[in-house]
């Protein structure tokens, strides 16, 4: 699970960062996530019980308030017909995809 908050938490920062709309403070905010997820993801993955890895995340605990507001907690990709045969797939695309980004940000300055 933590593998799948981690990229959903890397993937709305990083809409969130080259997004058209972005300003100066959501900027900040996700930088600051993108660099967190990428600090400390993989640690959290390899040992779940690495609470120190964890800590930097605890900001997606504050999603559930919201989610459940708005109806969305109970979500799943199944409902969207996404089957668990298909995440492999999905996680090679969105590692291609990210790192494509990466490389893109990396080249161009702001």
């Amino acid at each position: 699970m933590p593998a799948y908050q981690g990229f959903d938490a890397l993937f709305h920062s990083t809409k969130c960062y080259i997004s058209a709309a972005a300003n100066m403070m959501s900027d900040m905010y996700a930088l600051t996530a993108i660099e967190n997820v990428g600090a400390y993801l993989a640690r959290a993955v390899e040992d779940g019980n690495d609470m120190e890895s964890r800590e930097p995340q605890d900001f997606i605990i504050m999603l559930v308030k919201p989610q459940n507001a708005c109806g969305v907690a109970d979500l799943k990709m199944s409902h969207y017909g996404i089957q668990r045969n298909e995440l492999d797939k999905m996680a090679k695309n969105a590692r291609d995809t990210m790192d494509g980004i990466r490389r893109w940000v990396k080249n161009h300055s702001f």
